[in-house]
């Protein structure tokens, strides 16, 4: 199964990735094992969604180090924690003319499959230079699509506690929002005070809960990636 063709909505160089690498306060955190430095851009699927997003909100974005060893199935765990997915739904990445995804038996349900299985290949055997960008594109249905730019290689070294968070700035949007759409009208309702007569907005506020579009932490999302170091760490 082939998706359409996803449209950019970021421009990868729209933010300076050296004003990051200064605010880091010891290059030590993140100068370890083989690591791929990776900026990601959440984009959408079309030129109308990448107008809403740029009149509604700044970029979506954050920047992080991986292991060169992982699996494209391992960086879609690890893609999934740092941007703040559920892991609810499939998704694919596209690497040049190639797709890897996961394959299911029940194809029937979206055709025949024809990803390369992404359990099967590594980040380093496939991106093998600092300036590469490929895509990682999560649910079908809402298409989100994420720009990912490999800033760095750095060589490999002992030790080291990755993957690694960091910087970015904003949340991504709430899951199963209803793309675009359902996301603009969450960005809406947030910048408004809550009106308690409109039933349908309570009810959406209630579902969006304490969800902060501009929230970012990156102790937080390393707390959450601390049991793929475990998992990964040399014997």
């Amino acid at each position: 199964m082939r998706c359409t063709r996803i449209f950019d909505y970021f421009p990868i160089g729209c933010l300076k990735f050296s004003p990051v690498l200064d605010r880091l306060r010891s290059p030590n955190d993140f100068v370890l094992q083989s690591g791929y430095i990776i900026a990601i851009f959440l984009g959408l699927n079309n030129r109308k969604s990448k107008e809403i997003l740029r009149r509604n909100c700044d970029p979506i974005c954050l920047w992080f180090q991986v292991a060169g060893e992982v699996t494209l199935n391992e960086l879609h765990q690890i893609l999934q924690t740092v941007m703040g997915w559920g892991n609810y739904h499939m998704h694919l990445f596209r690497i040049g003319k190639e797709e890897y995804g996961e394959n299911f038996a029940e194809e029937d349900l979206l055709g025949s499959a024809d990803f390369i299985e992404d359990s099967d290949v590594r980040l380093e055997d496939l991106i093998t230079r600092r300036g590469r960008k490929f895509k990682y594109i999560y649910d079908f249905g809402d298409d989100w699509t994420h720009t990912l730019k490999v800033e760095k290689i750095e060589p490999r070294t002992e030790g080291g506690k990755l993957p690694f968070c960091m910087d970015g700035q904003r949340a991504c949007p709430p899951e199963d929002c209803g793309s675009i759409q359902g996301y603009q009208n969450i960005l809406e309702m947030l910048s408004r005070p809550a009106n308690p007569k409109d039933e349908e907005e309570t009810l959406l506020r209630e579902w969006v809960g304490a969800y902060d579009p501009v929230a970012f932490d990156p102790g937080t999302i390393n707390r959450a990636l601390a049991h793929f170091r475990k998992r990964t760490a040399s014997p």
